[in-house]
């Protein structure tokens, strides 16, 4: 990490100018007041150059000026002038490149925010690629849950039926007529407690000797949707049913490997 910002005169601004990738936002913030300030001094200095400029040329009709006196004049004038467009150049380069990083970090945060609202869902690449790794479990019964509190867990719920039907899983009613819906085939019912992201349960006694909630959970993280699997019930639960809870979405959401 960068050291906090020492100096504030034109060369110490440059030389700190050197580590704006890598300095903190504290000292970005500090760096770009610095360097607009340098650069609005830079622009007095150009017009006060133009303004002595001026007064040397009309001096003549006032009184008269040594050549020595005028030629000085001008001289200092000019650098005045040079120096300012100089000033002006470095120093607005080194705001401007403060601003395009500032830029840089609020579309990458705003990218980051895009990410964390948008509603999870299995593309059509990722779904083939699920259907592959969970075919070899064709068969298994499972059933889900939504949690009513997320935005988007119905629909990612449908998603994860819609790819285990392909792969040949079965899904199985809940004991109780409690699902949500009305007959339809991705039926879910109604989780009040969860967890966030996805949950894959199965019965302790098929917890070791069945790798399908284990594949589903990985295959899940596989495209980029955070799951677990773990044991579902008590340690007399026999069901080798594999439960699927779908909670709301995580705060920080995984990336996608495909």
């Amino acid at each position: 990490m960068a050291k906090p910002h020492s100096g504030r005169g034109p060369f110490a601004v440059l030389r700190r100018a050197k580590n704006v990738k890598n300095a903190p936002e504290t000292e970005r913030d500090a760096l770009l007041e610095d360097a607009e300030r340098l650069e609005n001094w830079c622009v007095l200095l150009v017009f006060a150059g133009i303004a002595l400029e001026a007064v040397i040329a009309a001096a003549p009709l006032a009184a008269n000026l040594s050549p020595l006196l005028a030629g000085t004049g001008n001289a200092l004038a000019d650098a005045a002038v040079a120096l300012g467009v100089l000033g002006e150049l470095r120093f607005g380069n080194v705001a401007g490149a403060v601003l395009k990083i500032k830029l840089a970090d609020a579309n990458t945060e705003l990218a980051e925010l895009h990410v964390r609202l948008a509603p999870r869902r299995i593309s059509q690449q990722a779904e083939e690629t699920m259907v592959t790794a969970l075919q070899q479990f064709s068969g298994t019964e499972f059933r889900g849950a939504v949690m009513p509190s997320g935005n988007d867990t119905r629909t990612l719920w449908i998603d994860i039926w819609r790819v285990l039907t392909k792969a040949g899983w079965t899904r199985a009613s809940f004991p109780r007529d409690a699902k949500f819906g009305t007959g339809a085939p991705w039926e879910h019912d109604i989780a009040l407690t969860g967890y966030n992201g996805v949950f894959v349960g199965v019965a302790m006694e098929f917890w070791k000797v069945d790798g399908s909630a284990r594949a589903l959970a990985a295959a899940l993280q596989e495209v980029g949707i955070d799951a677990q699997a773990g044991i579902q019930g008590d340690a007399s639960a026999t069901s080798k049913i594999v439960t699927i809870t779908v909670g709301p979405k995580p705060s920080t959401p995984r990336e996608p490997n495909i």
